[in-house]
């Protein structure tokens, strides 16, 4: 009986066929691995739409946070200069009209490009062109001293929520993002009148609009 037991040990186990035993073997991790994959797949599936999202609204706040920026040099400029920054052409919005905030006062180190037109935030494959440029900015003092900023809807006027001397505003995730570009959220019209689409994510991250600020 010790003898059996010592052959035993010394040989290994035996099989009565040694051929099923790999066919076993091998099918047991290929299952292994169609259930990881499996795994994998929808951990997937359910992190990349996580990460997109997270980062849209990053950026949508770092928009609404240089726009606030802009707006308290805005402010500066007109407490020195006694005036708003002009824009070159009256009635037209500009994205490099405050470039009067950097130079010759610095009321601003340099002018900060809209978040949502960078390489960052469209990625480096985004279908559509788009060069990064700064926020824009609209002077409605220019047309009307006296009624300043006026909504060209009453969706707008809700909107806009009272008096502004003018408006600061930067892209949407839907026309900055989307492969088509997307559509244009704001119009000024030949007589100053603005037509206003504010963005808000309640129907997802890339919802329609644009990102403002009133200029006080």
């Amino acid at each position: 009986m010790e003898k059996y037991e010592a052959a035993s040990t010394l040989n290994g186990p035996t099989f009565p066929n040694s051929t099923s035993a790999k066919s076993i073997l091998a099918g047991f991790t290929f299952v292994e691995l169609t259930i990881v994959m499996a795994i994998l797949a929808i951990l997937t599936a359910i992190a990349v739409p996580n990460f997109m999202e997270a980062r849209v609204r990053a950026t949508v706040s770092r928009s609404r946070s240089e726009l606030a920026l802009l707006n308290m040099a805005i402010d500066s400029y007109r407490l020195e200069e006694g005036s708003f920054p002009l824009n070159a052409v009256p009635g037209e919005a500009g994205s490099w009209d405050l470039l009067a905030l950097t130079t010759p006062v610095v009321y601003l180190s340099r002018l900060p490009m809209d978040a949502l037109t960078t390489q960052e935030a469209r990625g480096r494959n985004h279908p559509v062109p788009l060069n990064p440029v700064p926020y824009r900015f609209y002077n409605a003092l220019q047309l009307d001293p006296e009624q300043g900023l006026r909504p060209f809807d009453a969706y707008s006027e809700r909107m806009l929520r009272g008096f502004g001397t003018g408006l600061l505003w930067g892209l949407g995730p839907h026309r900055a993002l989307r492969p088509d570009g997307g559509t244009v959220a704001t119009t000024i019209h030949p007589d100053g009148a603005v037509q206003v689409l504010p963005y808000n994510p309640t129907n997802g991250t890339t919802s329609p609009g644009d990102i403002y600020q009133m200029v006080p």
